[in-house]
C-alpha cells in the first residue's frame, strides 16, 4: 500500500471511530434527556409536548395546572376588612372554599397606618383568577382596603380576571355612591388627604366600578346560605370562564359537524358510573353543571334491565364513562360498558372516558386495581371465555379514545374540560333550563313564523321587551329549535358585557369561533378579523345577539347582512326599541308578560310544589306580586323552594315593605341606562302618575320644565312604560323600583327626599317641621286613609322653599297659608279649603294652576292674578 493510501485509510478509520463514539454518546445523552423530560412531564405544558410531536393517550389534570393561558397560582383572592369579618364570615368562607377544592389566598397581615401594598401582594392579585371583595360596614375606613381595591380593579382592567363583589350587611347603593356608613369614612379621608385629591378620586372610582358589577348581598342572619351562593358563583366562574383548551379534540370516530336534524334524541348526555363508589363531589358537580348548562343528562342505575339500558343509550348523543379504581368489581358496569361500545359502533355517538383516581394504562391493560377482578373473572367464566374477552376489548376500545384524567388537581378543571367538549359537540350557547320549556313552547310558533325559515331571503328580527320579561329565554329556545337548519350558528349572550370587556373585536371573534367552529385565540388584529368575517359570506348563517344596549355594538360588528348566504337570519334582543328601528330590522317582536296560566306553570316548576292545598292558596299572592314578569316568578319560585308555609307567608308580607333585591337589581339596569332627565321623568311616573291620562301627565311634566315628548318616547322605547286607553301604565315592580330609589335617598327622614307620595310621610314632615330644600315634588291623591290623619298645620308647607310640583286632594288643614314656595311651577289642589291664595309676589315660575271644587272667592288681593283665572 502506498504511503498516501495508508494515511488515507488511517484517517478514514479515525473518522469512522469518531462518528461511532459520537453516535453512542448521543444515544446515552438523548436517553438521559428523554428520561428527564418524562420525569418532568407534569411540569411541561401540552404545547411543549405538541411541538415534540408527542401525543398522550389522555390529558392529565395535575395540581397547580391552569386552564388559563396565564397559569394562575390561586383560584380566589379574598379582599376584606379583618376587624369586620375575619373571625366569622371570612374564616368560614375561606374554609368552605378549601373544602370544595378551590385554592384561595387570604391575607392574614394587618398593616400599620401608612404602609403601602407590597409588590408581593400585588403579584398575588395578578396570580388569582377571581378576586372576591367583601364590602362590610367598616371597609371604607381602612386606607389599606381602599388601596387594595384600586389594585384589584387595575388588575381586572389589565388582565380581565373575574370580580365578585359581596355586600356584607351593607347596602350596595351606599358602596356605589359612598353614602350611609361610607359617607363619614370618606369625609375623614378628604380631611386627611386634602393634599392628595387624586387618591380619593381613585378610591371612589374603584368602589363605584366594582359595585356596578353583579354581586351578592348578604345579611348576618343568612351567612350560611350566602356562603353557599358564593361557592356556587365561584364554581360557575372556574368551570366556565377558565376552561382548559387542552381537551379540545373531538372523538375521531364521532360524526363531523352537527348532529343531523333527522336524529331524535331524548338525552344529550348518558352518564355511566359506579354510583356507590364514584366520589360524590365530582360526579354531583359534573351532573349539576351539565344540567345547569341546559344539557339533559341521564344517569345510569344498576337496577336497569338490559333493554332499558339499550334504549337509554340509543336516546343519548354523548356517552360519558367514569372509571374509578373499583369500576371493574361491578359486573353490571362491565356489561354496561360493553353495551355502550356496541351502541357506539352502531350509532356513532361520541364517547368521553373519564379516569377518576385511576391510571388509563391500568384500565386499558386491566392491571393495577383491575388485575385482581379480572383474575377472578377468568376463573369464574372458564365456560364462557368470550364474555371476559368482550370486556377486555371494550376497555381497550374506550381507552383508545381521548379522555380526561382526574388525579390531584382541581376537579373544576376536569369538569370544565368535559363540559367544554360537550359544548363543542353541541355548537350552541347555554340552553334554557328545562323548567322554562313548557310555557315557552307555545310562544315559539309565532316567533318561528316571523322568521319565514322556508324563504331564501335574509332577515333581521328584533326581540324587544322590558328587563326580566324573558327575551333571552325566548331567543335561546328559538335558537335550539332552528339552529340545525343552518350551515353555521352562534348565540352571543350579553353582547353589551362582551363589548365593554373586549370591544367589537371580541364579538367578531366569538361569532367566527361559534359559526365556523374555529379557534382564534391568538388573533387580535382587527384587520385579520375583518378578513375572516368574509368566510361568513355566502354561507347560510344564524346569528343571535342577546342583550344589545347600544346601536354602535351592532354597527361596529361590520357584518354586511346582504353578503350573507341565502336564508341567513340575525336575531337581536334588546330593551330599547329605538336600537332596532335605527338598525332597520325587518320585524320587531314584542315580548308580552305571562298570562295567569303561564305564570302559574312557570312558578310551580320553579318551586317544585304539586297540589298542596296549604301552598296553593298562597300562589295567587305570589303571582299578583310578580304581575306576569318571568324574572320575578323564577326568583320567587327558587327562593320559596323547600320552604314551609310560614316562611312563604312571611316572605309575601315582607315583599310589601321591601322589594326583592335580586329582582330590583335586574330592573335597575334599565334605569341606570337612562339620561338624567329621563330618570327624573321615570321617577315621577313611578311615584305619581301610573294609570293617569297621558295628556294630564304631559301637561304636568311640561310645566315642570321637562322635554316631555322625548322623555315619554324614550321610556316607551325601553319598555319602561306602556300607553293603554290613553293612560300611562308602568309595571308594578318598576313602580317599586322607582319608589325604592327615592326612599333610599334618605330612608329615615322623608323631609330629605326629593318626592313625597304617602300621606304618612307628608304628615310627618309637616308635624315635625323637618321639610328641607331637598323636597321638590309632593303628589297626594284621594285615598281612604286620609281620614286617619287629623288636621295638619298648613304653615309648614310655606317652608318647603324649592317645591316645584304640588298636587293635593281634599286635605284638612289648620292655620293660615301665608305663602307659596317661589319655585312652584305647577299647583293642583282639589277642594282648596281657603278663600284666597297668599298675596305674595312674584309667582314668576308658576306655569300651571288648577283649583277645582275649591272654596276660593278671589285668587289674591293684587293685580297679578289677572290672566291666571
Amino acid at each position: 500500500m502506498k504511503p498516501d493510501e495508508t494515511a488515507s485509510a488511517s484517517g478514514y478509520a479515525s473518522w469512522s471511530w469518531t462518528v461511532v463514539c459520537l453516535f453512542i454518546s448521543g444515544i446515552v445523552v438523548g436517553s438521559f434527556i428523554a428520561g428527564m423530560l418524562l420525569n418532568w412531564k407534569p411540569l411541561l405544558s401540552s404545547k411543549f409536548w405538541a411541538l415534540l410531536g408527542y401525543q398522550d393517550e389522555a390529558l392529565v389534570i395535575t395540581e397547580g395546572s391552569s386552564s388559563s393561558p396565564r397559569g394562575y397560582k390561586y383560584d380566589v383572592f379574598l379582599s376584606f376588612r379583618g376587624s369586620d369579618t375575619r373571625r366569622s364570615f371570612v374564616d368560614y368562607l375561606y374554609r368552605r372554599l378549601l373544602e370544595e377544592g378551590i385554592l384561595a389566598f387570604k391575607d392574614e397581615k394587618e398593616l400599620n397606618r401608612g404602609e403601602i401594598i407590597s409588590s408581593k401582594l400585588l403579584q398575588t392579585i395578578k396570580d388569582s383568577r377571581i378576586s372576591i371583595v367583601v364590602f362590610s360596614r367598616g371597609y371604607a375606613r381602612s386606607k389599606w382596603c381602599l388601596d387594595e381595591l384600586v389594585a384589584i380593579v387595575d388588575c381586572h382592567k389589565e388582565m380581565k380576571q373575574e370580580l365578585l363583589p359581596v355586600f356584607y350587611d351593607v347596602d350596595p347603593r351606599d358602596v356605589r355612591y359612598q353614602t350611609g356608613p361610607y359617607e363619614d369614612a370618606f369625609d375623614s379621608h378628604r380631611e386627611r388627604f386634602r393634599e392628595e385629591p387624586d387618591k380619593i378620586y381613585k378610591w371612589k372610582s374603584a368602589m363605584t366600578y366594582l359595585s356596578n358589577i353583579s354581586g351578592l348581598i348578604l345579611r348576618d342572619q343568612a351567612t350560611t346560605e350566602g356562603i353557599d351562593k358564593m361557592i356556587e358563583a365561584v364554581l360557575d366562574r372556574l368551570v366556565y370562564k377558565f376552561q382548559s383548551s387542552r381537551f379540545a379534540d373531538k372523538n375521531p370516530e364521532s360524526p363531523q359537524g352537527r348532529p343531523s336534524s333527522q336524529e331524535v334524541n331524548k338525552y344529550d348526555v348518558f352518564l355511566s358510573l359506579r354510583r356507590a363508589h364514584t366520589p360524590h363531589t365530582f360526579i354531583d358537580h359534573l351532573y349539576q353543571y351539565l344540567n345547569k348548562r341546559g344539557f339533559s343528562t341521564f344517569r345510569s342505575d344498576e337496577v336497569m334491565s338490559e333493554s332499558q339500558l339499550r334504549q337509554a343509550l340509543k336516546n343519548s348523543k354523548i356517552l360519558i364513562i367514569v372509571f374509578t379504581s373499583d369500576y371493574a368489581d361491578s359486573r353490571f358496569c362491565l356489561d354496561e360498558m360493553a353495551t355502550i361500545v356496541d351502541c357506539h359502533r352502531e350509532l356513532k355517538q361520541t364517547i368521553i372516558p373519564v379516569f377518576c383516581g385511576v391510571d388509563p394504562s391500568d384500565v386499558r391493560r386491566q392491571a393495577g386495581p383491575y388485575q385482581k377482578a379480572f383474575i377472578s373473572y377468568t376463573e369464574e367464566f372458564k365456560q364462557d371465555p368470550l364474555k371476559v374477552q368482550q370486556w377486555r376489548e371494550a376497555f381497550k376500545y374506550i381507552t383508545d379514545l381521548r379522555g380526561v384524567v382526574l388525579r390531584d388537581g382541581p376537579e373544576t378543571e376536569a369538569i370544565g374540560n368535559i363540559i367544554q367538549t360537550v359544548e363543542q359537540l353541541f355548537p350552541k350557547f347555554p340552553r334554557p333550563s328545562s323548567h322554562s320549556q313548557g310555557w315557552i313552547q307555545s310562544r315559539l310558533d309565532g316567533l318561528e313564523k316571523l322568521l319565514k325559515l322556508e324563504d331564501d331571503c335574509i332577515l333581521v328580527v328584533g326581540i324587544w321587551g322590558m328587563g326580566g320579561s324573558g327575551k333571552t329565554t325566548h331567543a335561546l329556545a328559538l335558537y335550539n329549535r332552528i339552529f340545525e337548519k343552518f350551515e353555521g350558528a352562534c348565540f352571543i349572550q350579553d353582547v353589551s358585557q362582551v363589548y365593554r370587556v373586549g370591544g367589537a373585536t371580541a364579538l367578531q371573534k366569538q361569532i367566527l369561533c361559534e359559526s365556523l367552529n374555529v379557534e382564534l385565540s391568538d388573533i387580535y388584529n382587527p384587520l385579520e378579523i375583518s378578513d375572516l368575517l368574509r368566510k361568513l359570506y355566502r354561507k347560510k348563517i344564524l346569528i343571535v345577539l342577546d342583550g344589545v344596549d347600544e346601536l354602535r355594538q351592532l354597527d361596529l360588528l361590520a357584518i354586511n347582512r346582504n353578503m350573507l348566504g341565502k336564508g341567513s337570519r340575525i336575531i337581536i334582543t334588546t330593551r330599547n326599541r329605538h336600537i332596532l328601528d335605527a338598525y332597520k330590522v325587518d320585524f320587531i317582536h314584542e315580548i308580552s308578560l305571562l298570562n295567569n296560566d303561564e305564570a302559574r306553570e312557570l312558578f310551580l316548576s320553579a318551586c317544585g310544589i304539586v297540589d298542596d292545598q296549604d301552598y296553593t292558596r298562597l300562589i295567587p299572592r305570589v303571582l299578583e306580586y310578580a304581575h306576569g314578569l318571568p324574572l320575578a316568578i323564577k326568583v320567587l319560585g327558587s327562593f320559596l323552594q323547600y320552604r314551609d308555609v310560614t316562611f312563604w307567608e312571611d316572605t309575601l308580607d315582607r315583599l310589601r315593605r321591601e322589594p326583592s333585591f335580586e329582582i330590583m337589581k335586574t330592573l335597575q339596569t334599565s334605569f341606570d341606562g337612562l339620561d338624567d332627565e329621563d330618570r327624573e321623568i321615570f321617577l315621577h311616573i313611578a311615584c305619581f302618575f301610573h294609570g293617569k291620562k297621558v295628556d294630564f301627565v304631559k301637561e304636568v311634566l311640561s310645566c315642570c320644565g321637562f322635554l316631555v315628548e322625548i322623555g315619554i318616547q324614550t321610556l316607551l322605547d325601553k319598555s319602561l312604560i306602556t300607553i293603554q286607553n290613553e293612560e300611562i301604565h308602568m309595571h308594578d315592580l318598576l313602580q317599586d323600583l322607582g319608589k325604592k330609589i327615592v326612599h333610599e335617598e334618605y330612608p329615615n327622614n322623608p323631609g330629605l327626599r326629593s318626592r313625597l307620595w304617602l300621606y304618612e310621610d307628608f304628615s310627618f314632615v309637616l308635624k315635625s317641621n323637618t321639610a328641607t330644600s331637598k323636597v321638590k315634588d309632593i303628589v297626594l291623591y284621594e285615598d281612604a286613609s286620609i281620614s286617619e290623619y287629623e288636621d295638619l298645620n298648613i304653615e309648614g308647607l310655606s317652608k318647603i322653599r324649592n317645591l316645584e310640583l304640588l298636587i293635593l286632594y281634599d286635605l284638612h288643614f289648620s292655620g293660615r297659608l301665608t305663602s307659596l314656595p317661589n319655585e312652584l311651577r305647577y299647583l293642583f289642589w282639589h277642594g282648596y279649603p281657603f278663600y284666597s291664595l297668599p298675596s305674595l309676589e312674584p309667582y314668576n315660575r308658576l306655569v300651571g294652576l288648577n283649583l277645582p271644587n275649591s272654596n276660593i272667592e278671589r285668587p289674591w288681593t293684587s293685580h297679578i292674578w289677572k290672566g291666571w283665572i
